[in-house]
């Protein structure tokens, strides 16, 4: 574990951030009680090692330090339910397989959920195994950090309730005093939370909730929602998940209906949901953590079984390979690599226009913008398309539009390369929009990025002259 947390420590400082991590470093710099799109936990944690500065490998520091914990505690819960061979054997996997090893150095949301899960599945194990109820207090720690961290947490104790229930354990184990006490803890914990949505209209419930299932999906993206499973496990794991499910339901072993206790019900949720809408791949990832405790007994048990594995470690190995060696191929899929020259020409862009000091930057997207304010433009300079009279996420709530008003703007987007080798816009600008909100609008100037001797991306800036104020 420390020969690969160095390893994960050295890719982490040599790599920039993704979107979503730049975006997440935003929040820490607008600390709140919760955000728009998620609760405050990875926001928090940046913030708890913001001294040592923004470098990418500080920012990531939590997420490492996370998977590490993670990791000992999935040691712990396989070595009380089985012995030490089987544990060695989930920590390699929790090592190798894309579930866990890709948001191993990654600050999002997930990685305080996937620990925060882990803690409470460790404990619902003491609980069982013990049979004492005071495990009640840290399943309840677990559930409210847990829904600090993304909402999904909620199920955290459905997994201890169904194991003491298959199990029949007596109703005072897991219907007492101490259940109830951390019900409490749990509450308590995620109180600034509801807070916040009390005060802001309820806009993170709402938009994580009914606004979730109104978003269009087509009939293929609720098909893409079985295909991910395949890509987190690996095919051939994925292949073989109905022949664990399959042999832990026949052993009836503790350790099995705990493992199925853990998994089942919230892939069952993911599948139902997958009816509804397309289901993200980062989604089902707390049913695999139950998933793993099935697993790693599994391959234990035959050393052939390990061949299944390998094909799943090579291919999590490969996008780091293809972050730090440069492949044309992967240009498609890399939302990390080669942001500073954005920032860098829309600074200069800046400098050269006639009033710099009264222009501001509005980045077509939450992507642009939390990029811009990462790679150095003041925070209180930066707007995304709240700016413009849409929807921007967190940015809605931090710097006013109308504070510029009668300022100029440097308009920043982004494409991608797709597939047949056209530019896909991240987002694509509105022109009429735009000249509608500014008295004129130059551009666009253009601004493309090679990486391993392929088109990586597109960068597009307009200027903007006279900002008029958010369209009616």
């Amino acid at each position: 574990m420390t020969v690969t947390g160095l390893l994960r420590c050295l890719l982490a400082a040599n790599t920039d951030l993704k979107v979503e991590e730049a975006y997440y470093w935003c929040y820490s710099q607008h600390l709140a009680l919760s955000y728009f799109d998620h609760p405050p936990m990875v926001a928090w944690l940046i913030a708890l090692f913001s001294p040592l500065g923004h470098h990418p490998l500080f920012v990531r520091l939590p997420a490492i330090l996370l998977f590490a914990a993670s990791g000992w505690l999935i040691f712990d819960t396989l070595r009380r339910l089985w012995d030490d061979q089987v544990a060695r054997t989930g920590l390699i996997l929790q090592s190798l397989l894309p579930a866990f090893h890709w948001y191993s150095m990654v600050i999002l949301p997930d990685a305080p959920l996937m620990f925060f899960w882990t803690l409470g599945m460790w404990a619902s194990v003491r609980l069982i195994l013990e049979e004492r109820p005071q495990w009640w207090w840290i399943i309840g720690l677990a559930t409210g950090l847990g829904m600090d961290s993304k909402y999904p947490a909620v199920l955290i104790p459905v997994g201890a309730f169904l194991a003491c229930w298959a199990l029949r354990k007596p109703r005072s184990l897991w219907l007492g005093p101490s259940m109830w006490a951390g019900a409490l803890v749990a509450l308590a914990l995620f109180s600034p939370v509801v807070y916040w949505n009390f005060t802001h209209d309820f806009a993170s419930f709402r938009f994580q909730g009914s606004e979730r299932f109104q978003e269009s999906t087509g009939e293929t993206q609720k098909m893409a929602s079985l295909i991910y499973p395949a890509v987190m496990l690996g095919p051939l794991l994925y292949l073989a998940g109905p022949v664990v499910l399959y042999s832990a339901g026949r052993r009836r072993h503790t350790s099995a209906v705990i493992g199925l206790c853990w998994t089942l019900p919230f892939l069952a949720l993911m599948l139902w949901v997958s009816s509804q809408r397309l289901v993200n791949i980062n989604w089902p990832l707390p049913g695999y953590l139950g998933f793993l405790l099935l697993l790693a007994p599994w391959i234990q048990g035959a050393s052939w079984r390990w061949l299944l594995v390998y094909p799943s470690a090579i291919f999590s190995l490969l996008p780091f390979y293809a972050l730090v060696s440069p492949m044309g191929v992967a240009n498609r899929g890399d939302d990390i690599n080669q942001w500073a020259p954005m920032t860098a020409e829309a600074r200069r862009i800046q400098k050269n226009m006639s009033r710099p000091d009264q222009t501001f930057f509005l980045g077509y997207g939450y992507q642009a913008a939390s990029q811009l304010a990462y790679a150095g433009v003041p925070l209180d300079q930066v707007v995304s398309v709240n700016a413009l009279g849409m929807r921007a996420l967190a940015f809605d709530y931090w710097t006013p539009p109308y504070r510029f008003v009668g300022w100029d703007a440097v308009i920043v987007s982004y494409s991608r390369v797709k597939a047949n080798g056209q530019w896909h816009p991240q987002y694509q600008p509105d022109l009429a929009l735009l000249k509608n909100t500014f008295e004129r609008v130059d551009g666009p100037y253009e601004l493309v990025v090679n990486r391993g001797g392929e088109r990586l991306r597109l960068y597009s800036y307009w200027r903007g002259y006279g900002y008029r104020g958010t369209p009616r």
